[in-house]
Formats: structure tokens, C-alpha cells, sequence
């Protein structure tokens, strides 16, 4: 009778520790800064993204410094397991984002405008820097 009393106890506690851990279907936590770049047509143009949490949702503002434009607000933020995808309103027409976050503190994948195909990479600062 004693054993099987343990045997519970420590299956209870078991089921307990399982259920506590983090879900692996939860997005990451990808809020705070990100640095990186857009490449297309072979140049680069470097930007940095700052995501937000706001409820079950995420914000965030793009800075591209080489063209004076910051804090432009990002629309469509949609954050899953290991991808990313948001876009930027653009008098030159919607830019798309699809990324992959590949690790806890870099993401990559294809960016698209009006025809034009590209790549981006972003990393949190002291990340892995990429190509």
C-alpha cells in the first residue's frame, strides 16, 4: 500500500514538472531590438526592427536610417513557432517580410515590393551577425 501511495505521488509530481514548461508550439519571445539589413538587387540597405508586445499580439517599427525614415509602423505583425511575417505601407507599394527564425536571436527569409524579390536578415544585438 505504501509503494503505491510513492508510485501516485510520483506520478502526480511527474505530470506537475511536465506541465510546466514552455509550450513548444508558442511563438518565441521575439520583442526588443533587431538590426539587419534588406538585400535587393545586390544592394543592402540596412534597417533595424523593434517588435512589441501588445496583448496576444505583436507591434513593431521598422528604422531605415540610410533613407531618414523611423519609427514606421509595421503592419500584419504574425509571429509563429519558428517563422515571421509583417509588411510596410509604401507610396512604392506594400513591402512583405517572411522570415525564419532559425535561433533564439536571428531571422531570415525573403522580402518582396512591388515586383522586386529580395532577402533580409535580422539579428538581435549581440547575435549572430549573418551572410
Amino acid at each position: 500500500m505504501k509503494r503505491m501511495i510513492v508510485t501516485a505521488m510520483l506520478a502526480a509530481a511527474l505530470l506537475a514538472a511536465s506541465s510546466c514548461g514552455p509550450d513548444p508550439d508558442a511563438a518565441p519571445d521575439l520583442t526588443g531590438e533587431w538590426n539587419g539589413w534588406i538585400e535587393v538587387q545586390g544592394m543592402r540597405l540596412e534597417i533595424s526592427v523593434r517588435f512589441a508586445a501588445s496583448g496576444d499580439s505583436l507591434t513593431a517599427v521598422m528604422d531605415i536610417p540610410a533613407q531618414g525614415a523611423f519609427d514606421l509602423a509595421l503592419e500584419d505583425v504574425v509571429a509563429g513557432v519558428d517563422s515571421i511575417r509583417f509588411s510596410l505601407p509604401s507610396n512604392l507599394g506594400t513591402a512583405d517580410f517572411r522570415g525564419t527564425l532559425s535561433d533564439s536571436s536571428t531571422i531570415s527569409g525573403s522580402f518582396t515590393q512591388s515586383g522586386l524579390v529580395g532577402s533580409f536578415h535580422l539579428a538581435r544585438p549581440g547575435g549572430a551577425e549573418g551572410p
